[in-house]
């Protein structure tokens, strides 16, 4: 059985960041090696999203208050599965 690989990158945005673009590329690369990626933020969006979108990226923002937010672990788990 060749089950493909899926892999979610969690970041605090989808914005122009070293932290979000290191995750994109490994998204990218991880596609042409058969990885199915999503960045996954959860402290908002830019128009950096449109971009990975249109480059092919998955995305999805779990829209989470800034501050402490002992719940997102557990909203994340739910969105995972």
């Amino acid at each position: 059985m060749n089950q493909r690989i899926r892999v979610a990158h969690l970041v605090q945005h989808l914005a122009t960041g070293g932290l979000e673009r290191m995750a994109a590329s490994l998204a990218w690369i991880g596609e042409t090696q058969g990885v199915e990626s999503i960045l996954v933020g959860y402290l908002g969006a830019t128009d950096y999203r449109t971009t990975l979108t249109e480059h092919g990226v998955q995305t999805a923002l779990l829209q989470t208050a800034p501050g402490l937010a002992p719940g997102l672990p557990l909203r994340l788990a739910r969105w995972l599965i």
